[in-house]
């Protein structure tokens, strides 16, 4: 198999990949979503994501993480598709009155 410099990365409501050009955040169910484009912006400053100009790449990149999840992700937590999550909270420490 050959390394085609492509990350995928999720935690929680967070999904993400990053090719060598783009990067393009999925946060669900309602966002903010973000996309880069990587070789002019590398300092992530430009988020293009309501550029109509730039919609057919984020469908792209879009296509590429479902198709890495759906392969890829645990059904049981799959939070994008009903799963549940592995994080569990932070346990609250009750301070005793003095």
């Amino acid at each position: 198999m050959e390394w085609d410099d492509v990350i995928f990365y999720e935690f929680e409501n967070s999904r993400m990949i990053r090719t060598r050009d783009w990067k393009y955040t999925w946060r669900f169910p309602h966002g903010p979503n973000e996309l880069y484009h990587l070789a002019e912006d590398a300092g992530e400053e430009h988020n293009l994501i309501d550029q109509p100009e730039y919609a057919a790449r984020q469908q792209q990149l879009r296509r590429r993480l479902d198709v890495f999840f759906d392969r890829y992700a645990d059904p049981k937590y799959d939070l994008a598709h009903g799963g549940d999550s592995k994080t569990l909270p932070f346990p609250t420490r009750v301070r005793a009155e003095d």
